[in-house]
């Protein structure tokens, strides 16, 4: 059983990533634990640190029929450490900035469901500002019409080069 606050990185199949533990949990052994000396290391500067590198460590565990970053290529693995205050204000300073982006990754989906739901409302219902004094034909505002997608712009598809010109 580790504690919360240990550092689990993943050794086998998705190599080198992160995270810290919310809650006592127990883990398979593709996992591996890192639990810091009080005072000497900060488990988020060195988290960040695993972040950082990820990429050179999964470079390392390279393998034959599947990658595995061993505990004795991570024990290779050189640190540049600074003292614990330092290590202790950069992963407050990188905290800080992974919250804002938590925090605005949640605003951006609530502006996108918002975003969906004011389209549905406008334009599925037909219950936009004003609605109520528009004259509907067919189920459309008079005037409106349906149109194939094509005949609105010139397509090109970037992936296989191809342009399909404005259909009139």
């Amino acid at each position: 059983m580790w504690k919360a606050g240990t550092l689990c990185i993943t050794i086998a199949a998705n190599i080198a990533e992160t995270a810290i533990l919310g809650i006592d949990a127990c883990f398979p052994d593709s996992i591996v634990g890192f639990t810091p000396y009080e005072g000497i290391s900060d488990v988020r500067y060195v988290k960040y640190y695993f972040d950082i590198y990820k990429k050179q460590m999964q470079a390392m565990s390279l393998g034959a029929t599947q990658d595995n970053f061993s505990v004795d290529k991570m024990l290779k693995v050189k640190f540049i450490l600074p003292d614990y205050t330092t290590q202790n204000c950069i992963a407050d300073i990188l905290s800080t900035y992974d919250d804002a982006i938590e925090n605005n990754t949640r605003r951006i989906a609530l502006l996108e469901k918002v975003a969906r739901e004011l389209y549905s409302e406008w334009f599925v219902r037909m219950r936009f500002p004003g609605y109520k004094s528009i004259t509907f034909v067919n189920g459309l505002p008079k005037g409106w019409e349906v149109v194939p997608f094509g005949s609105l712009a010139d397509i090109i598809d970037g992936d296989r080069g191809v342009n399909y010109p404005k259909q009139n």
